[in-house]
């Protein structure tokens, strides 16, 4: 079974308020970082063509999701933990399905991540590493369900 099978819509990348540094392993890390944690965000997003109501909750993330073949959209779920260097947070977002986030680093500009996403039985359909810019989002877009599919939103943040 492919990725792309595992996940219909692919990944979305975007930040607010430049765009999503390059998935890269090099970011100089800035050894002044006087913020210990990362405050990331998950939400949980079902896409259908069932309907084309559109949750004002996400009015923020439609230019990102309005190039996808969906009509509705509706915020399931939002959470979000204050993650330190080196440490995890497992969220659930649905029906056995879970996000892992690991913050390796972060400075004054990009933190950088693990990001690994499980369907049922802790089946694992995504394994990756990326960076994202300081109030940036990253969007996994693709575990199916009622319907549609589910978009992931993570987003972060940090003083």
């Amino acid at each position: 079974m492919t990725l792309s099978s595992l996940f219909t819509a692919g990944l979305l990348l975007f930040s607010t308020p430049a765009f999503a540094s390059e998935m890269t392993d090099g970011i100089a890390e800035d050894s002044s970082n006087t913020q210990s944690t990362v405050e990331v965000e998950l939400k949980v997003i079902h896409g259908t063509r069932a309907h084309s109501n559109i949750d004002p909750r996400i009015k923020d993330l439609m230019p990102h999701l309005k190039n996808y073949r969906f009509t509705g959209f509706k915020l399931l779920k939002s959470e979000s933990a204050k993650i330190p260097d080196n440490e995890m947070k497992h969220f659930e977002i649905s029906r056995g399905k879970s996000v892992t986030v690991r913050v390796l680093s972060h400075d004054a500009r990009k933190a950088r991540l693990e990001v690994e996403v499980h369907g049922a039985k802790r089946r694992k359909l995504l394994d990756t590493r990326l960076v994202v810019n300081r109030s940036g989002t990253f969007i996994v877009a693709g575990p199916k369900y009622d319907q549609g599919i589910l978009f992931l939103p993570l987003s972060v943040q940090w003083k």
